[in-house]
């Protein structure tokens, strides 16, 4: 099965669960076995879906810098980073893996902005892999996926705006929380709403020191948020974004 069929197929399931008029395949399958038994305490988990373009350039010292100091802060928490620039060169460095091991040689930065792609790839990469996990409840209550960006799409593949609009649909109704953090150039609030994603999970930052330093604070407050389980759509901290610049 193609990871376009994967996708499709997991949209679908999630899809018919948040309307009320179907079961969701892959809760099932994460929950065969004894039905008494005591579930496994889910860690949280912050999947970081990083813009490696070469606009990026100029902040990219502060980019990696804002990173690790979020390793110190995740404590046991599961971390998933996605690096992006085209398609070919869009790479899962870390999937899931605890945020002492998350560390990983920086390449420099590419050429183009497969967007699409890259938010495809690491949201069913971390949906598979949770899915698979014994005792899975059909959630993604504890996951949230920041996405960073100066750039518009110009060079997916495999996915299109409608495709990644299904499937943040989908998660989010499932209890994945998922921000975008956009350069004032871009305008995180104009991609948002292009792609589905509400008002309260989105901010602009100043592409220099200062707004690349103001912006992982706020991503440190996503991750250190706990995400209680749910028949709701997940929350975003109410001041998550405060003080960004």
């Amino acid at each position: 099965m193609g990871l376009m069929d994967r996708l499709a197929k997991f949209a679908g399931d999630a899809g018919a669960l948040a309307r009320g008029d179907g079961t969701n395949a892959l809760a099932k399958k994460g929950n065969t076995g004894n039905p008494l038994a005591k579930k496994p305490k889910e860690k949280s988990e912050l999947a970081i879906i990083l813009d490696a373009s070469g606009s990026m350039k100029v902040i990219w010292d502060y980019v990696k810098k804002g990173y690790e100091r979020i390793l110190s802060q995740a404590g046991d928490s599961l971390v998933t980073v996605v690096l992006f620039s085209d398609t070919n060169d869009t790479n899962i460095l870390a999937n899931g893996v605890p945020a002492r091991r998350a560390r990983f040689k920086w390449p420099h930065t590419g050429d183009w902005t497969a967007l699409y792609d890259a938010i495809g790839r690491g949201i069913t990469a971390v949906c598979e892999r949770r899915s698979s996990e014994p005792g899975w409840n059909g959630r993604f209550d504890g996951v949230s996926v920041v996405i960073i960006t100066d750039g518009d799409d110009n060079n997916s593949v495999e996915y299109t705006a409608e495709n990644i609009r299904e499937l943040i649909a989908a998660v989010r109704a499932d209890g994945m929380r998922v921000y975008i953090v956009a350069t004032n150039a871009q305008d995180a609030y104009r991609i948002g709403d292009m792609l589905g994603v509400p008002y309260d999970y989105l901010v602009n930052f100043s592409p220099n020191r200062e707004g690349a330093e103001s912006a992982w604070t706020a991503i440190a407050k996503v991750a250190n948020t706990p995400q209680s389980e749910s028949t709701e759509l997940a929350i975003a901290p109410a001041d998550w974004k405060n003080g960004v610049v």
